[in-house]
């Protein structure tokens, strides 16, 4: 490990401006240059998370703040931004265009709103997830994109996600235009009666423009797997137990809250002058709960106890688990004394929560394990085969712990990969109470689980892929350390697979700033909530050979360095076609900020399995901080080659490779594109030299402003050299997609919502897939 660093103080905060966004479509906004701008062509396309209909306004600004209520950022409706490069060389312009992506879904959203006929269908935030108890869950596709070039046609775009389908846009108005692959198409996580259904796949999926095939996945997880972290045995007759354990807390939840629900209901009925009577009952009746309290919970702990023994198969139930009821208590208690309407409010939705659970239950017994591998030629139906473990004399379904957030496409192989972005039921649905943090707070202390140390890679031989069979076999791969993004050199000689990986070691990004998080080393109340967690240990850049025959790892190289491999989140490379050997790879690290080491993800992972920083020095080296940064790795040498550290209180992000004009298309002939935040709630698009990012310490080339230009947490990026109007004619009716979904529902609201609010905005869309 290169370890060279020399603490720097950080004396900034981390930027807030990373946590406003505006929600303003803008068209043709011509941005301000400051320095000199280079001979930039094309279009370069941004793709970010930005609130949601709901999401409440900074006052006295045009922004919004979407994770105040601690929402992580990742969750929000997409917004796409476009730098038009293409009056650069005439008039040195550049023009920016927005659109937030509308989905079917994003139409439901802001129908359902509060104040709506169809407010009783509204949306909220859960996590990562947003989600309607009766419309079922938001596809965002706020993630990535992925350009996709047919003989004849002109590019086509997608937009991605990592729970819901792709979707297509047309690059040249930003709209949304049709999903890939009907609803029947794809198979859910879980399957629920309602219109929309949870699709899990890669928010990377891979375009081969040799062949014209797009593959993708499609997967989902059995209960047992998706529980597996905390329970490892066969799950059905805890399933049937828990059934009965949800009706004992209904059972005693109703029986303390019907006291609650009299005297609430009669404060607003009360003559004037009887409040001094009402308040004393209040303090009467909080007396009373709190010795009824003592007496329910004990009655049904022993019930707890017992389950827990059968999910586990053990006599003794972990110290862990058993400390739960007694922290319980002490929640309802702290409750209690805010007040009788305060704990009130708590029952009704612990009891509405236990109504979600005693639904969902169900369905989740016929959750499975299965991945399935998708090719699609752009025009017809999805090809799918399910993907099976190659074990020798027998095979068995591919087992995803965590998600399928990536995967990679050679020659001659597909590879697959279970990638450290866990997707799991905390943080899909970790906010079930937010006005409520402690028992949010007991939910993600007794349901999450770390991320697997360890990278399993599923490699599939194209070969295979005959359609005239439905399963195809993958040999499995273990690399130490996990990972969430890699890259694979297309050319694959002597079945001689090379995959580039970023290994998140000790960093979690599926986890964030929650409200009722402590920093281990700020002193600071105010944290950035809804800000990914700070990393527990130095990050690495990874190059392996692997046989694709034989599933062998044939050689590994691993680069750390301290300055620039912390928090390594985005790449950039040159081209947006399979690149037969990567020789240079732009890497994009977020650094270390005090106020994102939570004591939650300090007490997670301070043993993790492959630490190389000792947990005293990752507390001096948070204290300190480590500044944002783009380093230029070759890949032959495993080499960091060139650098650039942003400023102090500087937040660089989504990085984008960009030719140089007439160049001669070499892997550091262009430049780096770059979302930069600062402090002062300013953005600004920052262009660098890729092949010198710090000139000497000029750094950028140029930066690109706009008052109105209010970006926030972006992710992923791309770069088309041109753009026209879409040429395809495939499009999925979203009326006969959504047809039989809501009539499923039985529910005139449903159906009249679809009819009024959403089937009008997509009624050109055809059948014709």
């Amino acid at each position: 490990m290169t370890n060279n660093y020399t603490p720097e103080s950080l004396s900034a905060p981390f930027p807030k401006s990373v946590l406003t966004v505006s929600r303003e479509e803008l068209s043709y906004l011509e941005l301000t240059i400051e320095g000199e701008l280079p001979e930039l062509y094309g279009y370069a396309f941004i793709i970010g998370p930005a609130g949601s209909v709901d999401s409440k306004p900074v006052p006295g600004t045009f922004q919004i703040h979407p994770s105040s209520d601690g929402t992580p950022l990742f969750n929000g409706d997409a917004m796409i931004y476009r730098l038009d490069f293409d009056k650069v060389q005439e008039e040195r312009k550049v023009r920016l265009t927005t659109r937030i992506a509308k989905t079917p879904c994003f139409y439901a959203d802001k129908a359902s709103v509060p104040g709506t006929e169809y407010e009783e269908l509204r949306f909220n935030n859960h996590g990562l997830a947003r989600l309607s108890t009766s419309l079922g869950f938001r596809n965002e596709v706020n993630t990535a994109f992925l350009p996709m070039k047919f003989p004849g046609q002109n590019e086509r775009l997608l937009i991605t996600w990592d729970a819901g389908r792709p979707y297509e846009i047309d690059p040249k108005t930003l709209e949304v235009v049709t999903p890939v692959g009907k609803n029947s198409e794809w198979r859910e996580q879980i399957e629920l009666p309602l219109p929309f259904g949870i699709v899990t796949t890669a928010a990377h999926p891979f375009f081969d423009t040799n062949t014209q095939k797009l593959f993708a996945v499609n997967y989902g997880k059995s209960i047992a797997t998706a529980l597996s972290p905390l329970l490892f045995n066969d799950i059905e007759k805890p399933l049937q137990e828990f059934e009965d354990f949800l009706k004992a807390v209904e059972d005693r939840l109703t029986k303390v809250s019907q006291p609650t629900q009299l005297l609430v209901a009669t404060k607003s009925k009360l003559p004037l002058g009887e409040e001094i009577f009402h308040d004393l009952c209040k303090e009467v009746l909080k007396f009373l709960l709190n010795q009824q309290l003592e007496k329910e919970i004990e009655e049904f702990v022993e019930i707890f106890r017992e389950l827990l023994q059968l999910l586990l198969l053990e006599k003794d139930v972990p110290q862990r688990f058993e400390k739960i009821w007694n922290e319980l208590v002490q929640v309802l208690k702290y409750e209690l004394e805010k007040g009788i309407e305060n704990f009130h409010e708590l029952c009704l939705e612990i009891l509405n929560l236990v109504k979600l659970a005693q639904i969902l239950l169900p369905a989740a017994r016929k959750m499975e394990d299965f991945v399935y591998l998708i090719c699609w030629d752009g025009e017809s139906e999805l090809q799918k085969w399910e993907v099976l473990l190659d074990e020798g004399k027998s095979t068995t379904p591919v087992k995803i712990k965590q998600s399928m957030h990536q995967i990679a496409v050679t020659q001659d192989y597909v590879v697959l990969m279970d990638t450290v972005f866990k997707l799991g039921p905390e943080q899909l649905l970790t906010s079930p109470l937010p006005k409520h943090p402690q028992i949010e707070n007991l939910l993600r202390k007794y349901l999450d689980y770390p991320e697997t140390p360890d990278t399993t890679i599923y490699i599939v031989r194209r070969s295979d892929l005959d359609t005239q069979n439905s399963t195809v076999k993958a040999k499995k791969v273990v690399i130490p350390r996990g990972a969430a993004h890699f890259l694979a050199d297309y050319e694959n000689p002597n079945n001689q697979i090379t995959l580039h990986l970023a290994h998140n070691t000790a960093w979690d990004p599926s986890e964030w700033i929650r409200k009722y998080d402590q920093s281990v080393v700020s002193s600071t109340d105010n944290l950035p909530y809804g800000m990914s967690i700070g990393g527990m240990d130095i990050n690495h850049l990874g190059r392996y050979v692997i046989d694709g025959e034989s599933g062998k790892l044939v050689e590994s190289s691993l680069l750390t360095n301290f300055d620039y491999t912390w928090a390594t989140a985005i790449y950039a490379y040159s081209g947006t076609v399979p690149t037969a050997q990567f020789e240079n790879i732009y890497w994009n690290s977020w650094g270390c900020w005090k106020e994102l080491l939570s004591q939650y993800a300090f007490d997670t992972y301070k043993d993790y399995q492959y630490r190389e920083v000792s947990i005293e020095k990752v507390r001096e080296v948070t204290k300190q901080g480590i500044p944002v940064n783009l380093c230029r790795v070759d890949t032959k040498q495993m080499k960091i080659c060139d650098t650039y550290k942003f400023p102090t209180g500087y937040f660089g992000n989504s990085a984008q490779f960009v030719p140089r004009r007439n160049g001669d298309g070499g892997s550091t002939d262009g430049y780096i594109v770059c979302v930069v935040n600062s402090g002062d709630a300013k953005s600004e698009i920052w262009i660098f030299d890729a092949a010198d990012l710090n000139r000497g310490g000029q750094g950028p080339l140029c930066k690109l402003s706009h008052p109105q230009l209010n970006i926030g947490m972006t992710v992923h990026t791309t770069w088309l050299q041109n753009i026209g109007n879409r040429s395809s004619s495939y499009n999925i009716s979203v009326c006969e997609d959504y047809h039989q979904r809501v009539q499923d529902t039985k529910s005139p609201l449903i159906e009249k919502l679809f009819q009024e609010k959403i089937y009008p905005e997509f009624e050109n869309n055809s059948a014709s897939a």
